[in-house]
């Protein structure tokens, strides 16, 4: 197995290790706390992360039908994994996301197939395959954030799949800003991000606007989490700038 391929499974299975322990110690009422996703709570953030890993061997929510009306894109291709196991015993589904995801683990790595292997993935995206297996990784771990912040949990904020995100982020995140909000190729906006560093958005020269915040913060801008808060960020300079480079970021499906 290539070596970058290995390093990717591996940052799966952190950031699935790392969600089961939050899992295994969370009471009926966590379990079904909202999250930043719009309309799920924490069972259905498992059960998302369950259907995926099932639909890459067959059907992810068998012979279930729902009413897809409203619903966009990406939503018709992820809900009836999440509603077909809605009302499922909370210990039923960590039992069944314990399952999935060490045959996944096991599958992928029985697998070993190139990192450059052009591979099918979800919302007909076909990609190499070590690039699609970084993007599964960074949801993953996007899910795992959700899940901790709806329960109180912070954590794995430094591991090998945060890392993982974070190569994803930066190579990302610029391009959308830009693209977004093009007077930034005059007025950069420096990101810090605790425990990474300096993240460049824009052009040359000096920053008209400085924006501190952990980790976990900047994941759920990233993804257009409803409950990604202005006020854990530290901002200095240009604070209109500052919103509008913040409300611009969500880049996720």
């Amino acid at each position: 197995m290539p070596p970058d391929v290995a390093a990717t499974i591996d940052a799966l299975e952190q950031t699935w290790t790392s969600l089961d322990g939050v899992l295994a110690g969370l009471s009926d009422e966590e379990w079904s706390r909202p999250t930043g996703c719009p309309g799920w709570d924490v069972h259905d953030n498992v059960s998302h992360l369950i259907g995926v890993e099932v639909g890459a061997d067959g059907d992810p929510a068998p012979g279930h039908v729902i009413d897809t009306t409203g619903l966009s894109p990406a939503g018709v291709e992820m809900e009836p994994a999440v509603d077909y196991r809605r009302g499922r015993p909370n210990a039923d589904l960590l039992a069944e996301f314990r399952a999935v995801t060490a045959a996944s683990l096991a599958r992928r790595r029985s697998a070993d197939v190139p990192a450059d292997r052009l591979t099918d993935g979800p919302f007909g995206w076909r990609m190499p395959y070590g690039r699609l297996l970084g993007i599964r990784v960074f949801d993953c771990y996007a899910h795992e954030q959700d899940i901790r912040r709806a329960v109180g949990r912070p954590g794995n904020l430094s591991g090998a799949a945060a890392r993982l995100s974070w190569d994803q982020i930066g190579e990302i995140l610029p391009g959308v800003l830009s693209g977004r909000l093009p007077e930034m190729g005059e007025r950069p906006v420096d990101l810090v991000v605790e425990g990474f560093g300096p993240l460049r958005a824009g052009g040359e020269g000096e920053a008209v606007v400085r924006m501190t915040m952990d980790f976990g913060v900047l994941v759920a801008f990233v993804c257009g989490r409803s409950d990604a808060k202005l006020d854990s960020v530290a901002v200095s300079g240009d604070a209109d700038l500052a919103r509008r480079v913040l409300a611009a970021m969500g880049f996720t499906p």
